[in-house]
């Protein structure tokens, strides 16, 4: 099964919250699966905080009731890694440090991953058919090695130097975990003392975003394992408002975009942590008294289809929504997919029935065809790891008679966060871009070093090589060299945000299925310039560069692809029919070229032809080059790439591009493209378009202030346009991707039509002949397109 079979987007899901009856409180987490049903009952309904504690007990370890050998392995894995920790642990009454890795006083990183590899090692005493399960030497160590983080690292005496996440939500996610998994062997006295040190660090229930979710998780577990009501009511309170959409700074927006840290990207990072977190809140408070009933909780099921479920292609989430999370070994775009994928499972629970077998099919549809990595494997390096309880639901769905659904096909916009994903069976096409509105990249916390141009353009191509970015991509690839952008060969070290200046990023999106894209470019720190295009169609992406001007004395070259292969590997590559041999890091200057295949990738096509310079690279990097947090690989990888540029010269002067990327194409498709019907119309700094005869398309970006023409449209201002003409239809999309215009864009169409079917009421139609004119008001539109059909 292929596409999108979510729930209309017409459908009202808070009108079907209502239906249900309430049903995250109905259903909820002690009826739907039957998943926690025992709970409440051994923890007494009468006691609401018992509940809270014996949920996430069950969250973390699952009650071993099922004998199923994929949640077993998981247990394997716990045990195995704990086993690892126990050994390499520091047991001397007299130690300095738990872990010798782990050692510092100051830096309170250190703090938390030692808590979390006490956390490790308590879900393995306190999982059942744990081979570790109840051992009282386990249990004694795990004490003492507490009593000594709140001795030497974590009390209320100490200062909070360093970063505070790590003191306010950091370690005491980690600590609140333990306190449930060891409460019986703690005693209330030892807790008491423990939970002080939380509630000292982490008074404050405050913040945006996902920090917003981690505190009240942090507040909810301390407030359970102290016997706190009044710090849950505040939770209760302070929890609703994650749930409405926001118009600018953290959180979620109606285009799908998730924003963190006021101005980056983060749906694969900060707000896959909310996502988890939240789907565990809501887990654990469902029917007690601090359960939150917010109006505009239901948008957390919009959440999934919206902001999620684009950006995940086969299980993995991609990495132009993970910031600085991608500069992570230990958390690749599999494992975040994997953990987002875990949370989708949990919030189907509780949610209505369409949205709950959507969600389920999304899931079993990405575990199917995720070959990379089985979502049943225990990584004891990943931050979040599957849990038993949620590998339960995955069984169980897998198992189930409803179908998963194939790959999304969509194209989708997010102007909120400058994004953009192309999405047909068989590839994925991302876009990354910034402007005014968002950053290019976040490098903080001697993180994400090197990701200088990753927002600059840079176009993803996802397909069947399911581990080309999971498997060592940022840690070996060329950072200079990223597929998509236009870039100079200037040396750069200091990693260091930018904003551009410019506003000019996001297009117009026709029917979920076409879409004109562009960015303006200012290069960071360079004169470098120019306006850059991508037209969205069924089968392939035409790419075009215009107005591409620098005056710093250095070359400038377009990126077309640098795709990443096994070390040694010496993939075919095939221009205009011809195989060519690519010596390891020696340019190939190719001129006049008409198109390139690329084994494992697909095709390259130049409208007219260009000269291409091919190279094969043997790259060996680390990912201590660029993340020096304190969990480091320092390994060596290598791996092997084959990149292709367009050079653009020193100092170039309106100098452009234009190649149509064909995923997954075979030579002999490029040699039919040479009698293709799409026509590049217009490639200049003040408009670019293209034409597709065969589907009646024009898509077109226009720059200048003053609008333009081309192939037969007609802007008064800068705009996005997609036009297509079927049969007796003429459908219209438009957009201010600068989100700056506060009036309106005249659209003018070269040809007549009967009637208006329907518009936007945004759009005012002013005449249907011998032109179609209309007018459409943007102030306030935030870049979404607005869409108007004709009968002609």
């Amino acid at each position: 099964m292929t596409g999108d079979v979510r729930p209309s987007r017409s459908l009202n899901r808070r009108t079907l919250l209502r239906a249900a009856g309430g049903a995250m409180t109905a259903l909820g987490w002690t009826g739907a699966g039957g998943l926690l049903a025992p709970v409440a009952a051994r923890a007494g309904a009468a006691d609401p905080l018992a509940l809270i504690r014996e949920r996430r007990r069950h969250l973390l370890v699952g009650d071993g009731s099922s004998g199923d050998p994929d949640l077993a392995r998981i247990v394997a894995g716990v045990d195995a890694e704990a086993a690892r920790l126990w050994a390499a642990m520091e047991r001397d009454p007299a130690r300095l440090f738990l872990w010798p890795d782990v050692a510092s006083r100051t830096d309170p990183s250190h703090h938390r991953v030692s808590y979390d590899r006490l956390r490790t090692m308590a879900s393995a005493y306190a999982t059942p058919g744990s081979v570790l399960a109840d051992d009282p030497a386990l249990a004694g160590d795990l004490i003492a090695a507490l009593d000594w983080l709140y001795d030497h690292r974590y009390n209320p005496e100490l200062p909070a130097v360093g970063n505070w996440w790590e003191w306010e939500i950091g370690a005491p996610l980690r600590l609140n975990d333990i306190s449930v998994l060891l409460r019986d062997s703690l005693g209330p006295e030892r807790l008491g003392r423990y939970m002080d040190a939380v509630g000292h660090f982490a008074p404050n229930v405050s913040g945006s975003g996902a920090n917003l979710v981690w505190r009240c998780s942090v507040a909810t577990l301390q407030a359970a394992n102290s016997g706190d009501p009044a710090r849950l009511a505040t939770v209760r309170d302070r929890i609703g408002e994650v749930f409405p959409y926001v118009a600018d700074g953290d959180g979620f927006y109606r285009d799908g975009s998730f924003i963190q840290h006021q101005d980056f990207a983060y749906t694969g990072g900060y707000g896959t942590s909310l996502l988890l977190y939240l789907s565990d809140l809501l887990a654990l408070l469902a029917g007690t008294p601090w359960e939150s009933t917010h109006p505009d909780r239901d948008n957390v099921f919009a959440w999934v289809f919206d902001a999620f479920d684009p950006f995940l292609h086969r299980g993995a989430m991609m990495d132009m929504v993970r910031g600085r999370e991608m500069s992570r070994y230990y958390q690749t775009d599999r494992i975040t997919g994997h953990v987002v994928l875990g949370a989708v499972l949990s919030i189907a629970q509780f949610a209505p029935a369409p949205e709950a077998a959507a969600m389920r099919a999304m899931v079993k549809g990405h575990l199917r065809a995720d070959t990379h990595r089985d979502f049943f494997d225990y990584d004891p390096e990943a931050t979040e790891r599957t849990r038993v309880g949620t590998a339960a639901l995955a069984k169980a769905v897998l198992a189930g008679a409803a179908p998963g659904r194939g790959d999304l096909v969509a194209h989708r916009q997010f102007p909120a966060m400058d994004r953009v994903v192309h999405l047909r069976e068989g590839f994925g096409i991302g876009i990354s871009m910034s402007s005014r509105r968002t950053r290019t990249y976040e490098a903080i916390n001697n993180e994400n070093s090197r990701a200088w141009y990753s927002a600059d353009g840079m176009t993803y191509l996802y397909n069947d090589d399911l581990g080309h970015y999971t498997d060592q991509f940022w840690s070996t690839v060329d950072w200079y060299r990223l597929p998509g952008t236009t870039v100079d060969d200037r040396s750069r070290e200091r990693a260091t945000t930018y904003r551009p200046p410019t506003s000019w990023a996001g297009g117009a999106v026709l029917d979920d299925r076409y879409g004109a894209v562009g960015m303006d470019l200012k290069a960071d720190g360079a004169s470098l310039v120019a306006h850059k295009s991508w037209f969205c169609l069924d089968d392939q992406v035409l790419c075009l560069g215009a107005g591409i001007t620098s005056t710093d004395g250095r070359p400038v070259e377009t990126i077309v692809e640098n795709r990443k292969y096994a070390e040694g590997a010496a993939p075919a590559v095939t221009i205009d029919g011809r195989a060519v041999t690519l010596p390891d890091g020696e340019d190939v200057v190719l001129a006049g070229a008409r198109w390139l295949h690329l084994d494992g990738a697909g095709g390259y096509v130049f409208p007219a032809p260009a000269t291409i310079r091919v190279r094969r690279d043997t790259r060996t990097g680390r990912w201590t080059d660029i993340n020096r947090q304190v969990r480091q690989d320092p390994t060596p990888h290598t791996r092997t790439y084959v990149s292709a540029a367009i050079d653009h010269g020193t100092d170039p002067d309106a100098a452009t591009y234009a190649y149509a990327l064909l995923p997954g194409a075979s030579a002999a498709d490029l040699r039919r493209y040479a009698g293709s019907t799409v026509d590049v119309v217009a490639n200049t700094a003040a408009v670019q378009a293209v034409r597709v005869r065969r589907d009646g398309l024009v898509l077109a970006t226009f720059w200048a202030a003053s609008g333009g023409e081309a192939a037969g449209v007609a802007v008064d201002s800068m705009a996005a346009v997609v036009t297509r003409r079927s049969g007796d239809r003429l459908d219209v999309a438009v957009s201010d991707p600068t989100q700056e215009n506060t009036g309106a864009i005249l659209v003018e169409l070269d040809h007549p039509a009967g009637r208006l079917v329907e518009s936007d009421d945004r759009i005012t139609v002013l005449q249907l002949a011998p032109t179609v004119r209309f007018e459409v008001a943007v102030d306030g539109a935030a870049g979404r397109s607005l869409v108007a059909r004709f009968a002609v």
